[in-house]
């Protein structure tokens, strides 16, 4: 069963990926600043080998 919390946690997860969805961008600096990412910390450990990053600091 879930509870209110993580009904409050999908909602906004929900309404989240919607808003990076109708950003409309393959720009991952622009997702992860929509998204209020921090890439020190929120990709330490992300494994980005397949990932396309040319151009983004």
């Amino acid at each position: 069963m879930i509870n209110r919390t993580e009904e409050n946690l999908l909602s906004d997860l929900q309404s989240l990926i919607q808003t990076i969805v109708k950003a409309q961008t393959d720009n991952l600096a622009e997702i992860v600043k929509i998204a209020g990412l921090d890439t020190t910390a929120d990709f330490a450990e992300a494994d980005l080998s397949s990932t396309r990053l040319r151009g983004i600091n």
